[in-house]
């Protein structure tokens, strides 16, 4: 029996305050040791002594310390540490975590430790979409705990994602289209294995693979992220376009698809946050008719799946560089980000005009002023490039339309 009062202890869950801050926690509660033994060599500890804990918990409830040669348990009494003993081999669960040296990079401590594990366990790499999840998950339950571990991340295509130009010490391989696998290159980083933060991310880090490395375990990752993603309209457009992918493959056995798209395109941009993203209402109008105009004209789940991604694409440039959908990213990055914005609104639009242009071959129907003004501004960019054809020898024209097909 280490303490006169076993049943008061508590071992989980303990927040940790580091070494530096020790000294600050005593003198804002004016707290004292009253009574303690000296570990192995029966010296008393005083305030000042060399031998004092290097790590305290909140003092005003009775925790789990780690002092200077080992974890030691204290019996708290009211702000006052009472007695305090060595008890070896007893390990730190829980716990607030907060930040001992701003020297120490906890998000490159946390890559390296999760991509170790997951390569260990699993054989391979892990891929982007969990290495993502982990880093968001990770941050964000440290985040509720107190404890900012200043992840540069953002809201983009496909949920919350680590900020790769800020994380030179990835590697990000992209050798099949739809599946990205990440790897560490370069040294590891030293770090101490006793820190209580890093036996948190190990901790939390066994816990991610063993839920999530199963078949579906992206997509439940992905799951757990949107939970808290900052608009409503990002769950509802995601239902979407899951549905969608799920048509593209089984549509021709799915009779009311039409029906059902209709209904989760309507329910989705009812949902759109107008107010926080008015620089692109006219994108977002002409987008929605197009849809609409495409459904009436017996677009394919494949084409009707393409025409969603592209407006969620360019959405996503926007939704990035919203204050609500980043985090410890620099000014310097959001204006490399700005930047990018007329040139994927112009994109944007051409691929609305040439979606009005594949589905008007065929239709009979009435079209609106904003389907007509979107054919005709197909019609005046197609004349301009035959044009160009025109002034281009027959080789070097034959070249450069395979180039601007994507075929070159």
């Amino acid at each position: 029996m280490f303490i006169e009062n076993p049943d008061s202890f508590i071992i989980n869950n303990c927040p940790v305050i580091r070494e530096k801050d020790f000294a600050d926690v005593v003198g804002k509660i004016n707290c004292r040791i009253r009574e303690t033994n000296r570990f192995g060599a029966g010296e008393t500890i005083g305030r000042n002594s060399d031998h004092i804990m290097r790590m305290c918990a909140d003092l005003s409830r009775r925790r789990i310390v780690r002092c200077s040669s080992g974890t030691y348990v204290c019996f708290y009494g009211e702000f006052q540490i009472i007695k305090l003993k060595y008890v070896p081999k007893i390990s730190i669960s829980g716990g607030v975590p907060m930040r001992g040296s701003d020297n120490i990079d906890y998000v490159k401590i946390s890559a390296c430790i999760f991509l170790h594990d997951y390569r260990t366990k699993n054989g391979d790499e892990a891929s982007g979409v969990l290495f993502n999840k982990f880093m968001t998950l990770l941050h964000r339950r440290f985040k509720n705990e107190g404890f900012d571990m200043k992840l540069p991340h953002c809201w983009y295509r496909w949920g919350d994602e680590v900020v790769r130009h800020h994380m030179p010490y990835l590697d990000w391989n992209h050798d099949y289209a739809a599946y990205t696998k990440v790897s560490w290159k370069g040294a590891y980083p030293e770090y101490d294995t006793g820190d209580p933060t890093v036996l948190k991310i190990s901790q939390y880090s066994n816990e991610f693979i063993s839920k999530y490395s199963g078949p579906e375990g992206a997509e439940m990752a992905i799951d757990e992220v949107y939970e808290e993603a900052p608009f409503e309209f990002q769950n509802e457009y995601r239902k979407l376009r899951e549905s969608l992918k799920t048509y593209k493959r089984e549509g021709s056995f799915i009779s009311n698809y039409r029906k059902l798209i209709g209904d989760l395109f309507k329910s989705a941009m009812d949902k759109f946050p107008n107010k926080e993203f008015r620089s692109i209402t006219e994108e977002r109008k002409d987008f929605e008719e197009v849809f609409h105009f495409s459904l009436r004209e017996g677009a394919d789940p494949s084409q009707l799946f393409r025409q969603a991604e592209d407006f969620w694409f360019f959405f996503c440039y926007h939704l990035r560089l919203n204050e609500k959908c980043h985090e410890n990213v620099p000014r310097t990055s959001l204006d490399v980000w700005e930047e990018k914005i007329p040139w994927e609104t112009d994109l944007f639009n051409r691929k609305l005009q040439d979606n009005v242009n594949t589905f008007s071959q065929k239709s009979k129907s009435k079209r609106s002023p904003t389907i007509e003004r979107l054919s005709e501004e197909w019609t005046e960019r197609n004349r301009n490039f035959e044009s160009l054809l025109s002034d281009i020898s027959d080789d070097d024209a034959e070249e450069f339309e395979k180039f601007i097909n994507g075929k070159g």
